[in-house]
Parts: C-alpha cells; sequence; structure tokens
C-alpha cells in the first residue's frame, strides 16, 4: 500500500489516503497496549476497522484508555499484542520504524483538547495554518498561505482575524484554527482528543457540525474521543465505549 501526497485539502482536493476505496486507513485487531514490561495493561484487546470518510467514536471516563489508544494510533507507544495499521504503515512492525513513523505522521492530524497547546502565540492563526503545507508537503510559502486562507474561509473565520495571533480570537476560533492547522495538508485520519472540553455548549456544537462536514467533503476518517455521551449522536458514525482500557459497548 502507498500514500500519495501530492494532493493537498486546502485547495479542495481529497485527502492523501492509501490507495482505493477498498482499503482501510486504519485497521485494530485485538490490540493491547502497556507502557512498561510487567504493568497491567492500559488498553485490552481493541479492535476497528474505519475507512475513509467514517468516523469512530470513543467514549469513556477518565482514566478508560482513551489517551492510550490515541498514543497507539499516532505510533507514540507501541503496542504488546495485536495488529495495528494506520495509514499504511504496520504500527506493530519495529523494523524501519524511524521511515515509517515519518510515513504516518505526514498522513496523520491531531486536534487537542486546548489550541494554547498546538498554536504559537507569537505567530499569526493564518501562519500557523500555513505552516504544515510548507513542511510537510513542501509547498511554497505564497501558495500554502493562499490555501490556508481559503480554508479558514470555509471555517468561518474572516480575512482580518486571520492576520490575528491567538490570543486575539475566541476559544472556539483558535480551536477553529486547530482544526484547520490539523487538516490542511490532507491528512488521512482525524485524530480529535476532546476538543470540545473547553468550550460552551453552543460553541461544541458549532465545531462538530463542522468537523461532520469536513470529514465527508474532504473524506478523511476520524477517532474522536470525547468524555460527553451527547457527542456521539451529532457526529454519527460508530460507537465505541471503553473502560478500564476494555471495550464494554
Amino acid at each position: 500500500m502507498t500514500i500519495d501526497p501530492s494532493t493537498e485539502l486546502g485547495a479542495g482536493h481529497r485527502p492523501s489516503t492509501i490507495e482505493g476505496d477498498g482499503e482501510p486507513i486504519l485497521l485494530a485487531e485485538s490490540v493491547c497496549v502497556a507502557y512498561r514490561r510487567g504493568e497491567p495493561e492500559r488498553l485490552s484487546d481493541f479492535s476497528a476497522r474505519l475507512m475513509p470518510g467514517e468516523v469512530l467514536c470513543v467514549v469513556g471516563e477518565s482514566g478508560a484508555g482513551k489517551s492510550t489508544l490515541l498514543s497507539a494510533l499516532s505510533g507514540f507507544v507501541r503496542p504488546t499484542a495485536g495488529k495495528l495499521v494506520v495509514a499504511g504503515v504496520d504500527l506493530c512492525e519495529s523494523k524501519a520504524r524511524s521511515g515509517a513513523l515519518s510515513r504516518l505522521r505526514r498522513n496523520l492530524g491531531i486536534v487537542l483538547q486546548s489550541p494554547t497547546e498546538s498554536l504559537d502565540p507569537t505567530q499569526r492563526v493564518l501562519d500557523a495554518v500555513a505552516e504544515p503545507l510548507i513542511h510537510l508537503r513542501g509547498v511554497p510559502v505564497g501558495e500554502s498561505r493562499a490555501k490556508a486562507a481559503t480554508l479558514l474561509d470555509s471555517l468561518g473565520l474572516d480575512r482580518g482575524k486571520q492576520q490575528r495571533k491567538p490570543f486575539g480570537l475566541s476559544g472556539g476560533e483558535c480551536q477553529r484554527v486547530a482544526v484547520a492547522r490539523a487538516i490542511i495538508h490532507g491528512p488521512a485520519l482525524l485524530l480529535a482528543d476532546e476538543p470540545t472540553a473547553n468550550l460552551d455548549p453552543p460553541v461544541a456544537r458549532a465545531l462538530l457540525s463542522e468537523l461532520v462536514r469536513l470529514s465527508k467533503e474532504h473524506r478523511f476518517a476520524m477517532v474522536y474521543v470525547t468524555h460527553r455521551l451527547d457527542e456521539p449522536e451529532i457526529l454519527g458514525g460508530r460507537l465505541i465505549v471503553l473502560k478500564q482500557g476494555k471495550v464494554v459497548e
């Protein structure tokens, strides 16, 4: 399986995904994760299959294993058992790991709870969104900024606000910037780690609606982690409930 790195989501094209829509973006079979040898597993017997454009919601309370799952999907921890393939990269394979992880991360987008963790407070938000295109795809600076502006337009951030730094925007606006930054380079998979946790309910619902629209429009798969039971209903897709590292529903 190969990844096509040539398409750019900011230009309105499809994201770079595995060739052929018959291939899953995420394939997990009986995945187990423990951070250290001899410690209890933080994630046990997790299985899922996700195709381009599909959404998987993972719900669980604190300590349920949600963060461990995202760490495994992004290649930061290696499964201790099972099979895990993300965007064509076998994350259980030890050979050529450095190059494989670089290839994986060019095809991932990540949105965190707080945009302050992902946005440089000294950088204009337009430049922050353009940056992944420049560094991950090699797109020229001017073209990257133009694509970033178009994507931010579609998320309702006007051109004046695009020239501001994060402290000049509301929390909801900053999170929209973080979403744009996560998807501008055309990822195959978006990992969303409770991105509405610090937002008021109306702002949170608006952001969820935008994520659904973007996922359908650009056909990236999404794993959305939350502790809120109402959010999966808005997002649609499939639902997995985790408790103490195990799938209970």
